[in-house]
């Protein structure tokens, strides 16, 4: 495959993959959750690291039970691919529905690392920080946001990510 069809193939199916993992989360599908990480995927979120796709399933899915309903979208996404690997930086916003019926609104920066399998991207390591949490008028809690850099690259991937801060 010439490199400018294995860099397409890599931005269509990271794009691929992202989507399919939003899907999941909609949808509350632990089993589609899971077929988006490679075997030894991680995740990287709450001032955690879970690896190993079963543990992120499992981690994935105690936190949804805290929440009826949950959208995830990914924006502003840049990837870069070189061979069969690819990293991309996105911008996350979550709608979250709580137990109590009010809404609240979550926004990050994933910064995620991909390996290609067979035909599809895997997703090797998914690093979240969070950058507001509050409700859909925005009159909740900024975050600060480090100095990232130019996309895809993490700065810093060996940081810790900030613990989830859902107070008001």
């Amino acid at each position: 495959m010439s490199d400018l069809l294995n860099r397409l193939d890599g931005d269509a199916g990271v794009r691929r993959t992202l989507a399919r993992l939003g899907d999941s989360i909609f949808r509350r599908d632990p089993a589609a959750h899971g077929q988006c990480y490679a075997e030894d995927g991680e995740w990287h979120a709450f001032g955690t690291i879970t690896r190993g796709r079963e543990a992120v399933v499992e981690h994935w899915w105690n936190v949804m039970q805290g929440f009826p309903f949950v959208r995830q979208t990914i924006s502003s996404l840049v990837i870069e691919v070189e061979g069969d690997t690819a990293a991309s930086r996105g911008h996350v916003d979550e709608v979250l529905r709580m137990p109590d019926g009010s809404y609240q609104v979550v926004m990050g920066i994933y910064h995620s690392t991909f390996q290609k399998y067979g035909s599809e991207w895997l997703i090797k390591v998914h690093r979240y920080d969070q950058v507001y949490y509050g409700s859909p008028a925005l009159d909740g809690k900024f975050f600060p946001v480090m100095d990232y850099g130019m996309p895809p690259h993490d700065p810093d991937p060996s940081r810790m990510t900030a613990t989830m801060d859902i107070s008001l």
